[in-house]
């Protein structure tokens, strides 16, 4: 797991004292029937959550990720986003997993090049 940059606080507190079910969703394509399976994965006690859809298309995994991400910060859980930085930032998302094939951890830390106001 990488921190993904520049990231609000809702839940790093929790990062530190994790312990107990990683759940990692599956490639579904119907959100709804994704935010229950997680709402159900939370209440069997994940205590993080991975965003991972290798078939969506990338507005899908958007909105699939804030459904998530909505979720997972009511029940002040983690979420995690799968290999995908753009969309880590996008979200706020808790932090960022990188397969061997994806962006460098040195690329996915590097401070963000915001453009001048």
């Amino acid at each position: 797991m990488t921190p993904v940059r520049a990231r609000a606080e809702p839940a790093a507190g929790l990062l530190g004292q994790l312990r107990g079910l990683y759940a990692i969703t599956p490639d579904e394509p119907d959100t709804n029937a994704l935010v229950r399976k997680t709402r159900l994965a939370l209440a069997g006690g994940a205590r993080m959550v991975q965003y991972r859809n290798k078939t969506a298309s990338a507005a899908l995994r958007r909105d699939q990720g804030a459904a998530l991400l909505a979720l997972c910060r009511k029940q002040r859980v983690p979420l995690i986003v799968n290999d995908d930085l753009e969309l880590a930032e996008a979200l706020d998302a808790d932090g960022l997993h990188l397969g061997r094939d994806d962006v460098s951890v040195a690329v996915a830390r590097s401070p963000c090049q915001l453009p001048a106001p």
